[in-house]
This record gives C-alpha cells, structure tokens and sequence, in this order.
C-alpha cells in the first residue's frame, strides 16, 4: 500500500511475508489466496476497503483465514475448497487455461443498477456490439428487452452491488466468473451449475459422522 520509496513502506514485509506463507504449504488447497498486512485472505472472499491504509483488504462476514507472525503461519480457518484437496478432479476448476488464448476470452460487461437508470438502452447496445454476458449488479433491465438479448445470444447474471451476501460474489468478480464460464461452454444451465459450485461453495457437513 506504500511504496518502497517512502517512510513507512509496508513493502519489504509484504514481500517477505508472501515467501515464507508460500513456502508453508500450509494454503497449496485453498485455491488463490491474497496476503497483506500479515493477514492472508482467500481471494474469492477478499474486496478492498480502503485506499490508502496498510490494512485495506477485508473479508466481511466469514474473515481473514490466519496470520503470518515472523516465520510462523496461523491459519484458523479454511475455504470449502480444501475439503477436496485430495480428489484433483474435484478441487480443480474446470477452467483449463493452456487450452485458450487471450483471443478466445469472451466480452463481458458490468452494468450498475441505480434509481433511474437507462438499462434497457446499454442492454440493448451491448447486445448488438457482441457481448456474450453482463452482470446485473443491483438492477435489471425490462423483460422485453432481456429475453430478445438472450435470443441474441447475451447470458444474464445477477449479483448486488455491496460485496455481502449468501454466496454473493460482487460484481467484478462475477464478471470475472462469467467470463471464464462462457469461454468454455455455450450452455447456460452448464453456467448456472458452474456458478452454483464455485461462487457458492460450502462445506459439505455430513450429521451422523
């Protein structure tokens, strides 16, 4: 959050901390994790909270996965992912990016919910400059509009606008997930069941165990 070249640069201990929890092992099946200000995050969960402060990226609701002390690596808690760390072909993601390129990524676009907005005017341009998906973050446009969009060939997905929420990926992230799934399939229910996996993974609890 500092540069190097100022007083009081969180850098050197960004950088040092980023080796020694890589090092560990101790995060190899959690998937992508985000480490700053000796917390370590998972990045699916993680947005940031403010622009200026060493201690700006946050994970609301379910929080921080541990610290990094020094040499020590404190993790308390883990994504559901790492339930699967043994069986590869479940804690993969189906996303196989050595099989694409760049140019094979679909576009796909973020349009902003709010009071008065003129949705149906940026579906409908998206639509006919070829986007493949748009994330509804916090609004919709009209039916209409949406279903001949669809028939264009354009795959909807809704999200909120704040970064909370029961299996709530915010919007950039959304995209981002949308994005991948297009590029890899033309099915939308097949987008649906990928969302439903990786956007809202949980740990699978078993009662009588």
């Amino acid at each position: 959050m500092r540069p190097w070249t100022v007083i009081g640069t969180d850098a050197h201990a960004n950088l040092f901390n980023a080796i020694v929890l890589a090092a560990s092992g101790e995060t190899r099946c959690f998937g992508t994790v985000l480490m700053l200000n000796d917390e370590f995050h998972a990045a699916k969960e993680a947005w940031k909270g403010d622009a200026y402060r060493m201690d700006t990226f946050v994970s609301r609701e379910l929080g921080n996965l541990g610290f990094i002390d020094e040499l020590d690596v404190r993790t308390y808690r883990a994504p559901p992912r790492v339930q699967h760390c043994a069986d590869p072909e479940r804690w993969m993601t189906p996303f196989d990016l050595n099989a694409i390129s760049k140019d094979d990524l679909p576009r796909v676009e973020v349009l902003m919910g709010y009071q008065g907005a003129g949705l149906d005017e940026a579906i409908t341009a998206w639509a006919e400059a070829g986007v493949r998906g748009i994330v509804l973050a916090g609004g919709r446009g009209s039916g209409e509009v949406q279903e001949k969009a669809e028939e264009m060939g354009v795959v909807f997905r809704r999200t909120h606008r704040f970064r909370t929420g029961t299996d709530n990926l915010y919007p950039q992230k959304a995209r981002l997930l949308l994005l991948l799934s297009l590029a890899f399939t033309d099915d939308a229910e097949q987008v649906d069941a990928w969302f439903d996996e990786l956007g809202g993974a949980e740990f699978e609890i078993d009662p009588g165990r």
